[in-house]
């Protein structure tokens, strides 16, 4: 009778273990912004869920961005006037459980194409194109060397890439801007002085 009894009690501590792992395993984690984390067990950083384009006055789209890995590749655009723009989303996720600093913020790089055939007219207008990366959900706030992502967390990032207005900025122009692409690295950080989400 003792004997059964302890097979019981074994039975049910191995059952209660079962349902504790299956539920665990069942459950993905979720941020604030909705995105699925993995669990944490190590530094895990990713790029995900790039947006369709918005092109904004006389801006087009020729091809959207994509993500490959850390780096955002493949935009292309026509800009005609000052003041044209395109912007996109993506979320950066820390899905580990270690807090993630922006180590690297890739200097952008495209090559510009005048459609006019008027090379000096793409050389202009590809020194005043800007690709700037703003927080989403923290009005006028600039992406920067040293931001902290804490663990298990997501942010979202506002992508624009300007043809910028200035005194002597031309206007009617028919300027490609293709292969845009910048690159962001994280590194291990206990220390989330500056952590933005």
């Amino acid at each position: 009778m003792k004997h059964n009894k302890v097979i019981f009690g074994i039975s049910c501590l191995i059952f209660i273990f079962v349902i504790a792992m299956s539920f665990n395993s069942s459950h993905s984690l979720k941020d604030e912004n909705g995105i699925n984390l993995k669990k944490p067990k190590e530094f895990i950083v990713e790029l995900s869920n790039i947006s369709e384009g918005e092109a904004v006055e006389t801006a087009e789209i020729v091809d959207n961005f994509v993500i490959e890995d850390m780096t955002i590749k493949n935009g292309s655009f026509v800009f005609r006037n000052p003041g044209d723009f395109v912007t996109y989303t993506f979320n950066v996720i820390n899905g580990g459980d270690i807090n993630a600093s922006l180590s690297k913020l890739e200097t952008p790089s495209f090559t510009c194409t005048s459609l006019d055939e008027k090379e000096d007219v793409a050389l202009d207008v590809c020194s005043k194109i800007s690709v700037d990366l703003s927080y989403k959900n923290i009005p006028n706030k600039m992406v920067e060397k040293g931001d902290s992502l804490a663990a298990c967390t997501s942010t979202a990032i506002t992508l624009s890439v300007i043809y910028n207005n200035g005194e002597d900025t031309l206007d009617n122009v028919n300027v490609r801007v293709d292969n845009v692409s910048l690159a962001l690295g994280y590194e291990k950080d206990n220390t989330a002085k500056r952590t933005v989400g």
